[in-house]
């Protein structure tokens, strides 16, 4: 076979690439799992990041995705270079998500800059014209699908300065219909309760990095943005906010759809207007890190301690209407 590519569809959750490339393969069927997880946030301090909880787990949790890792070792022991392994990773219609050095990607932004080691999914290639069909948040963030070389993705892959062995694995994912997911109102409510109340995750790996939880991220932001003085705010935090409330939204009206909760009892415009309004937000602070200009600083802070307010308080009355029903 000279070429194949792998089906994808645009993500509407996409603020980190695993993200991305998880909600551009995920089928109906995973619809459940969806709302029953992204719920809560932290904020990890070694990071320096906020996401979604279990932000390392989800792609390998999901009951549509089946899940394996081949090291390095494993590789080179079946004399299998990235190469090889893309090709017959996707002829068995399987993804590819890799680690690669920005600094050999044409699509890039950090193109034969500087040196960045980032996730890249892979959903293809075509031999004939020596391409593997990539996706990443490559342009200022962006998340985009693109192409490289082999031999770009080969060197980014083979001459990563690092012997994190993390970032040499390769993980396979396979898309496959999963009807037994259902939604699970306990685990929403708790999800809620958690990210209302910033509680801490319970972790099974054992000896995470220090994080925050919760609405407290929204604290530590808060906080960022206040000592900002003409610097840069990380536009990443408001994008994945924006993604938290449209999930939410589509939550709530999933809800209601299948009679878990009242259309009564909801006010289901509110959700829709707290998700423009952190898309506003977002939009603010993307304006901001252009012209650093103190007022527009003063609207976002004021702004986002709006949304916060407005999410504790829609949030914990969600929850009351959930145990109502139940």
């Amino acid at each position: 076979m000279k070429q194949k590519k792998l089906p994808i569809m645009e993500p509407i959750v996409n603020t980190y690439t695993s993200y991305g490339a998880l909600f551009s393969i995920l089928p109906k069927s995973a619809f459940s799992w969806v709302m029953n997880n992204f719920i809560q946030l932290n904020f990890v301090y070694e990071w320096n990041m906020a996401t979604f909880d279990y932000h390392r787990m989800l792609m390998s949790n999901c009951p549509s995705i089946d899940y394996y890792e081949e090291t390095e070792e494993m590789l080179m022991q079946r004399k299998e270079g990235i190469r090889e392994a893309i090709v017959n990773g996707i002829n068995r219609n399987d993804y590819l998500f890799i680690y690669g050095d920005r600094y050999y990607i044409r699509a890039a932004a950090e193109y034969g800059k500087y040196h960045v080691p980032h996730e890249i999914f892979v959903y293809g290639y075509d031999l004939n014209e020596n391409l593997v069909y990539i996706a990443d948040n490559f342009q200022q963030g962006k998340f985009i699908f693109t192409s490289c070389t082999f031999d770009e993705l080969t060197d980014a892959y083979s001459k990563m300065d690092s012997d994190i062995s993390f970032l040499h694995t390769v993980r396979y994912l396979k898309v496959h219909d999963n009807e037994y997911c259902k939604l699970n109102i306990r685990q929403i409510i708790n999800g809620l309760e958690a990210y209302v109340n910033s509680y801490e995750s319970f972790d099974i790996l054992g000896n995470p990095p220090k994080r925050i939880y919760g609405v407290e991220v929204i604290d530590y932001i808060l906080s960022q943005v206040l000592n900002a003085n003409g610097g840069e705010i990380d536009i990443r935090f408001f994008h994945l906010l924006y993604e938290h409330k449209l999930l939410m939204e589509k939550r709530v009206n999933h809800l209601i759809e299948f009679n878990y909760i009242q259309a009564s009892d909801i006010d289901i415009d509110r959700y829709k207007e707290l998700k423009l309004t952190t898309l506003s937000l977002r939009n603010l602070v993307i304006k901001y890190n252009i012209l650093r200009d103190k007022d527009l600083q003063d609207r976002i802070y004021n702004k986002l301690k709006m949304i916060q307010q407005i999410d504790i308080e829609m949030l914990s009355h969600l929850i009351w209407v959930l145990k109502k029903q139940g």
